[in-house]
């Protein structure tokens, strides 16, 4: 399976429906892991999962990495490959690496190639960034380059940035880039997954209430 906790284990291909998975699983670069995993911390990928990833913690994708499934933890950190949908609080894409399908979090930094849409509070499409589809947030930087339809509050063209399609924005900065393309005034582009986005942060932030309320009780 190519997978390791503290101690490495014998690559072993395999198919299974679900695998609890301990601190620090890696599975192992020529490796291939069909079905899901589900933890409470970081989870490194330098083989190949087909699947869902679940944790509670961190995802690293690394160069030789790809996810063929849905991911959700805190922080996603792509240097392979990702196609599905992704949803936590940070996720980046680094150079070179490649990501695919839909995005949930509160902040995406692409620095790679990225096909699909994306919901975020702030987006920043970085030098090396390409990006194409559809996204929305508050706040978009493009440093990089950006293809389809962007809405934001605030969008933020840096000299190095190019835009090529349409533009709703509230307010619009443009620091030297290239734009092409129609503008007009901010409008939703995802109502149905920012209402959803919405409740899914309200029912972390009551569990995390909770929590911090059991804690401060089992201290008395």
């Amino acid at each position: 399976m190519g997978l390791f906790g503290k101690k490495k284990s014998k690559k072993v291909e395999g198919k299974l429906p679900s695998t609890n998975v301990g601190s620090a699983t890696i599975v192992a670069k020529g490796s291939k892991f069909s079905g899901s995993l589900a933890g409470n911390d970081t989870v490194h990928v330098d083989g190949e999962i087909e699947g869902d990833v679940v944790v509670n913690n961190t995802v690293v994708v690394g160069k030789s990495g790809v996810v063929n499934g849905n991911i959700k933890a805190q922080q996603v950190i792509c240097s392979g490959q990702i196609d599905g949908l992704i949803e936590c609080k940070s996720f980046e894409v680094l150079q070179q690496a490649k990501a695919s399908y839909k995005i949930l979090a509160d902040m995406v930094i692409i620095d790679g190639e990225y096909k699909g849409e994306i919901v975020a509070n702030k987006i920043l499409v970085d030098t090396h960034g390409v990006v194409s589809n559809k996204i929305q947030a508050k706040e978009i930087v493009v440093k990089g380059i950006f293809e389809g339809d962007l809405s934001c509050e605030l969008l933020t063209t840096k000299v190095t940035g190019k835009i090529k399609g349409n533009m709703y924005a509230k307010s619009i900065l443009n620091e030297g880039g290239l734009v092409e393309g129609s503008i007009g005034q901010f409008k939703d582009l995802f109502v149905k997954e920012l209402e959803s986005k919405e409740e899914k942060d309200k029912d972390v932030e009551d569990v995390e209430i909770e929590e911090e309320k059991v804690s401060k009780n089992s201290k008395k």
